[in-house]
């Protein structure tokens, strides 16, 4: 059933008036958004008051409850969606690295799962490859055998394992031969995002020209902001077409950093992530990625060599600290959180609560807390 009423709520809309209305959800789109809608035959459910806002969009995220996107099967990646969905997020690009041999079957699984899988959690929109194009000098998390040059023999690799699900690339735009495959993936209509990088300013621009229009999780695996040799950071900064991820815990930004960004690069450019693994949600402890240990203190993740490696923070709450650490108002959150995503990957029915959009819908009080989500009008998850 994609039908469903759902009444008593704050709309969160700009072009919707202030106050509590119903939303009438017919075959899993948003079909009426107006005062006291009336519906037979379909489930009614009272949202008691609380804000109705878009689902969130998470871009950046490896694993959750307990299993990794690496794990490469039908059970880990409905874990995975089951997960996310308890925190608000709708949909997801599933992130994952490359293997060292030709056959990646993890990429392989993703694109079976697209196909042929009904889920019951938070969306799979496709694979977010964090490499293999990337600067060893700045791999962060990622193992050496899946860091590879260049190549158009890899990408093909790439290309013939995902089957056309490949829709973000993390790529360090100062490798020999990355510009060109960064107009590739222009072409082919996935977004190239600098990250785990060396770049100079120069580089970096030559890559935003080439067809860079995002960054991956900002500041982090990429050189500091120098005043005399801007780098990366400068590139990106100064090109308002060019949308960043951050990582919102307080502890791979500080804080203070946290407020530089949204200063300088807005509500309408930040897309809040949670670059999750498998312990996203769950209590501190040891866990295992990729058959490395790490532990999450919490809701930060490390390698015991003290490497930062990810988060175990689901998205709700990282949006709360956003939001305490920056003084963003609550609607600048929910842009970051669900319509900046939606418009980096070209999502035109997802992002915002309107009339035809897909019923991808989170209600919430104005902490972030969760009460209740729903998947193109599937209940995903209710507290």
């Amino acid at each position: 059933m994609r039908d469903i009423l759902l009444k008593n709520c704050y709309v969160f809309a700009p072009e919707i008036i202030p106050g509590k209305k119903d939303i009438l959800v017919k075959d899993g789109r948003i079909k009426c958004i107006s005062g006291k809608i009336k519906a037979k035959g379909i489930p009614v459910l009272d949202c008691r008051g609380k804000i109705a806002v878009p689902g969130f969009i998470d871009v950046h995220v490896q694993g959750a409850g307990g299993v990794d996107i690496f794990d490469g099967t039908l059970l880990a990646f409905k874990k995975i969606s089951k997960a996310l969905a308890s925190s608000g997020t709708t949909s997801y690009l599933a992130t994952t690295a490359l293997t060292p041999d030709t056959k990646q079957e993890h990429l392989r699984a993703i694109a079976d799962f697209l196909k042929y899988s009904n889920n019951e959690g938070a969306e799979m929109l496709g694979t977010h490859l964090e490499g293999p194009f990337i600067n060893i000098k700045k791999k962060g998390m990622i193992r050496s055998d899946g860091i590879m040059r260049p190549s158009n023999k890899i990408m093909e690799i790439i290309e013939e394992a995902s089957e056309g699900t490949l829709k973000m690339m993390t790529i360090a735009p100062e490798l020999r031969g990355a510009l060109s495959l960064i107009k590739r993936l222009k072409k082919s209509g996935v977004v190239a995002s600098a990250g785990h990088t060396m770049a100079s300013y120069e580089e970096a621009k030559a890559g935003i020209k080439a067809g860079i229009s995002h960054a991956t999780h900002l500041f982090n695996a990429m050189p500091s902001l120098h005043h005399r040799a801007p780098g990366v950071l400068g590139a990106i900064a100064e090109d308002k077409n060019v949308t960043v991820q951050v990582i919102a815990d307080g502890i791979h930004l500080h804080p203070s950093v946290l407020r530089l960004i949204y200063k300088i690069f807005g509500a309408d450019r930040i897309c809040l992530i949670t670059d999750g693994l498998s312990s996203l949600g769950l209590g501190d402890g040891e866990y295992i990625y990729h058959g490395i240990k790490y532990k999450n203190i919490k809701g930060t993740c490390y390698y015991y060599n003290g490497t930062l490696v990810g988060t175990a923070l689901p998205l709700n709450l990282a949006a709360k600290r956003m939001m305490d650490y920056t003084g963003a108002a609550f609607e600048e959150i929910v842009s970051m959180l669900s319509t900046v995503p939606a418009k980096v990957l070209g999502k035109k029915n997802k992002g915002r609560i309107s009339t035809g959009k897909d019923a991808d819908i989170a209600i919430v009080d104005g902490k972030f807390n969760v009460y209740t989500v729903i998947v193109e009008g599937k209940i995903a998850f209710k507290k």
